[in-house]
């Protein structure tokens, strides 16, 4: 499928099927040459590339009449290069990453051997994981838990069959000082009950070497 109108079509077969739940990539705003949807720019809207936000609230709203739902694929430990956080970040405008002068406590993950990348404008190590620079946003800074959490806030309140998925939750560790990755785990918990209910799913992506 190449657009939220083309999934919504689809959601009765869908249904006939016997499926209770659907779930695509990240479907929040990424630059134009990013064809997976990781690189988020932005947290509250939906990339034009496949549709609008009242594309998505007829998706569902169509789920909802099927008494199906939505997984929504959600990074919530780091953005695109591209997204303003990380453009203020290297004006030193606010503390939503990390970076440094050397590789300090580094350890190599499941897809790279370091945790850092080099960042030229700023030329500084930031902490980014990820393959093709994602930065990742610090978890223990109290401006990103804020930010994070009216996002989870808005889509809570977008749709009650919303339910999230956690990409790469336990990576959320890079950032953390005693590389500890359930306090920001449970916090995204926290927010989803407070603001969604007890009864919304999260599905926390977890791999290790």
């Amino acid at each position: 499928f190449n657009t939220l109108k083309e999934v919504t079509n689809q959601v009765e077969y869908f249904k006939e099927m016997g499926f209770t739940h659907i779930m695509s990539n990240p479907i929040l705003k990424s630059p134009d040459d990013c064809w997976h949807g990781y690189h988020i720019m932005d947290f509250f809207s939906i990339d034009p590339k496949i549709g609008s936000m009242e594309d998505f609230k007829e998706l569902l709203d169509t789920l909802k009449k099927y008494n199906m739902s939505f997984i929504f694929d959600f990074t919530f430990n780091h953005t695109s290069t591209l997204h303003p956080w990380y453009i203020d970040f290297k004006k030193g405008l606010n503390d939503f990453y990390i970076a440094k002068d050397w590789k300090e406590n580094d350890y190599s993950t499941d897809m790279n051997p370091s945790i850092y990348a080099w960042d030229n404008d700023i030329n500084k190590f930031v902490v980014a994981p990820f393959g093709g620079f994602l930065p990742a946003l610090n978890v223990e800074s109290e401006g990103v838990k804020k930010e994070i959490e009216k996002a989870i806030k808005f889509w809570c309140e977008f749709a009650d069959n919303l339910h999230f998925r956690a990409d790469a939750v336990y990576h959320n560790r890079a950032t953390r000082h005693d590389r500890n990755e359930l306090p920001y785990a449970q916090f995204i918990r926290d927010c989803v009950d407070k603001y969604g209910g007890t009864d919304r799913q999260i599905i926390g992506e977890v791999w290790t070497n």
